[in-house]
């Protein structure tokens, strides 16, 4: 039975035609690369420790065929004479006659098949094709179609089973039709020439089912190899000990295997990086073409990191925790090429609200520029993100002292710290090079560590929408707040947005400017008299205002669940005297202006009832 950790079949057999391209060039002989191309599969089926990720799985495969094909290089160079491949026996003909009862057996099975998993089969092991194109052809998504087929095997093994008997006998029988494997038979599956074009897609599907059988019973935990391969597999276990053993047996020198090696090697993308000492050391590596991913992989200080040579210009961007991203274009991505990783600073100190630690974490936000995402695609940018690498905005939220720390900066870089909008700064951050200071924002010449950041919490606003019917929250809603105090002052009016699970806060400021000083200090603010939050009408959302107390903000400005009700939406389109559609038109309606799209389309939410008429008005088209 396989291990848990060995390589999935499925990625395994995207990546077969690759092997085999890699192996020829390798050894240079289509015969013998056939041969390692079905040694590396076999190895990789039975060998620990496989990467789970398509992305890394190349780099695994390539290694495991660089070794084999370097062994069976060195057995061609021992014994020139030696037959490359051995001539297959005579098949006499029961053997024959059974071998066309199975193929029977397998068109029936796949045939019989439900869709969309006859689909699903007949084109990810007869037409060789990989999910992604599976999901391109049937318009489904590419989980989707791996999930497709992954249930098409489950049907076509319960078929199996019931057709043979049991799942040994099937198994036993697949391993006499397929012989070598699956990998021999796919040559055979794409030249097979009927003369019905019916009996030459059965044929195919027989065949294609054959190699699928021989992926799916290679993982069951009944299978039962021949005296001769179980030994063989045993041998593979361990591919350095199998390496070592063919040296010893061959009495290769040192010499010779590098010329051995010279010989057979395949131009690759070599890169590592280096620390700001100079010393190799583990990163990240991502390859990107025309500013998006094209490749990723992790470079080890001991042998960096290859990617396939590709004759055009690139950028590779190398990250590694506590250190700024680096990047090395190139005009080729072909070579060997070191990335010097930079030292790292780092932004660190404590906050105190109001005199003490705050009662609550408080998300800080610090923004940077970012010249390595300068012509990076939003694939490359999410690979960044996903490795937690610094960005042009970068959060992290208080510790229980209030402590918080940035690392991974430029020195060079000048931050910007900025609050969330229920705070303002009430002094200017000690302890740094401090360039200025807003209600919100405070800008630094250079990272510093042991700042003290002094902030007030601002009288305000906070809670959840809800829909009034379903309790269920309302994602990124469009609000608006201001206030009266105690003392007749006032408050700005601050349109903010909630968030994607319904929550939203807002801090209030006077109106007045010369009433700023007074705010930054919470004793000397004037309290809440009443404070009126606005919901504004959008898509289904039907528009509100509330008016809250002084009293029922008394809890830490919390009103908890705010209920919305939905409101009616109006369709229009828009078309000119010809009939074509007119875009960027205004139309006007219960109070509220919209755009039309590209297509002259617009819909208008949020109303109570339907509109009786629209005022509407476009540039050349008069209204």
């Amino acid at each position: 039975m396989l291990d848990d950790s060995t390589v999935d079949p499925d990625l395994l057999l995207e990546s077969a035609p690759w092997v085999r391209r890699l192996a020829r060039s390798l050894v240079r002989d289509a015969h013998l690369a056939e041969d390692v191309a079905q040694e590396v599969m076999t190895a990789a089926l039975v060998q620990p420790g496989a990467p789970s990720s398509p992305e890394r799985l190349r780099g695994w495969l390539a290694g495991i065929t660089r070794h084999l094909a370097w062994r069976a290089r060195s057995r061609e160079l021992e014994r020139p004479a030696r037959e490359l491949r051995a001539a297959r026996p005579e098949v006499d003909t029961g053997e024959a006659l059974e071998r066309l009862r199975v193929h029977h057996k397998l068109v029936e099975a796949v045939m019989s098949l439900n869709e969309p998993y006859r689909t699903a089969i007949t084109l990810r092991y007869f037409d060789d094709l990989p999910p992604r194109e599976i999901a391109r052809r049937t318009g489904a998504s590419p989980a989707t179609a791996r999930q497709h087929v992954s249930r098409g095997l489950a049907q076509l093994r319960e078929r199996l089973d019931d057709d043979f008997g049991s799942r040994p006998t099937w198994v036993g029988a697949l391993g006499g039709v397929l012989g070598a494997g699956p990998l021999a038979w796919y040559p055979i599956a794409k030249g097979a020439l009927m003369g019905s074009k019916k009996i030459a897609v059965a044929s195919g599907l027989a065949v294609a089912a054959a190699g699928v059988a021989g992926w799916f019973a290679t993982r069951t935990s009944e299978i039962e190899f021949a005296p001769d391969v179980n030994h063989e597999l045993a041998r593979l276990d361990s591919l350095d000990a199998l390496e070592a053993e063919h040296d010893a047996a061959l009495h290769v020198s040192k010499s010779e295997r590098a010329a051995i090696e010279s010989s057979v090697a395949i131009p690759m993308l070599s890169v590592r990086v280096l620390a700001p000492d100079g010393q190799p050391v583990d990163a990240d590596v991502l390859l990107t073409v025309a500013g998006e991913l094209a490749d990723r992989g992790l470079a080890t200080a001991r042998s960096g990191v290859q990617f396939e040579v590709r004759d055009e210009p690139g950028i590779l961007l190398a990250y590694r925790q506590a250190f700024p991203v680096a990047r090395l274009e190139l005009s080729e991505l072909t070579g060997t090429h070191d990335i010097l990783l930079e030292p790292g600073a780092i932004l660190a100190g404590v906050l105190v609200e109001d005199g003490h630690v705050p009662r609550w974490p408080i998300e800080l936000t610090l923004i940077t520029s970012a010249p390595h995402l300068a012509g990076l695609g939003d694939s490359a940018v999410r690979a960044l993100e996903q490795l937690g690498a610094p960005g042009a905005e970068q959060r992290v939220v208080t510790g229980g002292a209030g402590d918080f720390q940035y690392a991974g900066l430029t020195a060079d870089c000048k931050p910007r710290i900025q609050l969330p909008y229920t705070h303002g700064f009430s002094a200017p951050p000690d302890g740094g090079p401090i360039l200025s200071v807003s209600e919100h924002r405070a800008s630094l010449a250079a990272p510093a560590e042991g700042l003290r950041v002094r902030v007030t919490r601002l009288p305000g606003i906070r809670g959840r929408i809800v829909w009034k019917d379903t309790h269920e929250p309302v994602p990124g809603v469009s609000l608006m707040a201001w206030a009266e105090f105690v003392d007749d002052a006032t408050s700005s009016s601050y349109g903010f947005t909630g968030q994607a699970d319904g929550t939203f806060a807002i801090g209030l400021w006077s109106s007045s400017l010369s009433d700023r000083a007074r705010w930054q200090t919470a004793e000397l603010r004037p309290a809440i008299r009443v404070l009126r939050l606005r919901i504004e009408s959008g898509g289904a959302l039907l528009a509100r205002e509330i008016r809250f107390s002084y009293e029922e903000l008394a809890d830490d400005c919390f009103v908890g669940d705010v209920e919305v009700e939905r409101g009616r939406a109006a369709y229009f389109l828009v078309r000119g005297p010809s009939g074509e559609p007119v875009a960027g038109a205004l139309v006007r309606a219960d109070g509220s202006t919209v755009q039309t799209d590209v297509d002259g389309r617009v819909v208008l939410g949020g109303l109570q009832e339907a509109p009786d008429f629209a005022v509407v008005g476009a540039r050349g088209y008069g209204i």
